[in-house]
């Protein structure tokens, strides 16, 4: 059976970036740079299997260059506990450039919970339980994935689901 999803009218507010495509954001990620002259017998876990180089300078001191997501204050009393006091910590965050090749919509809107009936086992429940999964990977190495399964038979494309349009 098909179902069809109705647009919560209340929800609806207009998008103050609608139409734009380009954005300019900070990285998720900071590059940090780790100085120091003492032997490290462990790294901190936020920087292990992160390290793009480690090498020792002219001076003789340790740099470790990692991109991490985070590097608090944890991490440099680790250091610390370590017996690490000339730790010198340098951080960069770069400025990524976005661009969508779509514009964003004008509006903004969620729906409204739908009923569905899984035409397998006829279960019952809200459109927002179905659920989604990678099911393997195609010959090109994409990932092939089955939508519309039923939360309680784990059948996929269990029902027909059609969305109100805005406009």
């Amino acid at each position: 059976m098909k179902y069809t999803v109705k647009v919560d009218q209340a929800s609806v507010c207009r998008n103050p970036d609608a139409g734009r495509q380009d954005y300019i954001e900070p990285s998720p990620y900071t590059t940090i740079t780790l100085t120091y002259t003492s032997i490290v017998p462990v790294l901190p876990r936020e920087i292990e299997g992160h390290i793009m180089s480690m090498s020792i300078d002219e001076t003789g001191s340790y740099k470790i260059t990692a991109v991490v997501e985070s590097f608090d204050e944890k991490s440099m009393d680790l250091f610390k506990a370590l017996g690490i006091n000339d730790l010198s910590v340098n951080f960069y965050r770069p400025i990524q450039h976005i661009h969508s090749i779509t514009p964003e919509p004008e509006f903004f809107a969620t729906y409204e919970d739908t009923r569905v009936t899984c035409e397998f086992c006829k279960a019952e429940f809200g459109h927002t339980e179905l659920e989604e999964d990678c099911v393997g990977v195609d010959d090109d190495g994409d990932d092939v994935w089955a939508s519309r399964i039923c939360p309680v038979c784990h059948t996929p494309e269990c029902c027909e689901l059609e969305f109100e349009k805005l406009w």
